[in-house]
């Protein structure tokens, strides 16, 4: 359906989950310059934290950089879009806070 209305696409899946991010842009006018799937969960940031940390920062929760570029014959602006699952329990607030400070790292 993307593709009928001149959109490109890229999807990062969230793991052990249907569903995930997904960032589309106006094939006319971008072009894809390069992709990252960001993981949040401390095995996956390669971060050492004790177990007990680990176990309530590990919430299978992602995030999508994409950088576009003009597409041939446009100039302009390289672009960074960004967008992201963030944990959304209501007592987690320090679960999210890390997960938005991992994000901001990799942009």
């Amino acid at each position: 359906w993307l593709s009928l209305q001149g959109l490109d696409s890229t999807f990062a899946a969230r793991e052990s989950r249907c569903d995930g991010c997904l960032i589309a842009w106006r094939r006319s006018l971008f072009n894809n310059a390069g992709e990252l799937t960001v993981h949040y969960d401390p095995a996956r940031v390669e971060i050492p934290v004790p177990e007990m940390v680990a176990s309530r920062f590990t919430r299978y929760n992602n995030a999508l950089i994409v950088e576009l570029a003009p597409a041939d014959g446009h100039s302009g602006p390289r672009w960074i879009i960004a967008t992201t699952h963030l944990y959304w329990g209501a007592q987690h607030e320090d679960v999210r806070c890390w997960q938005l400070k991992v994000l901001l790292e990799r942009v």
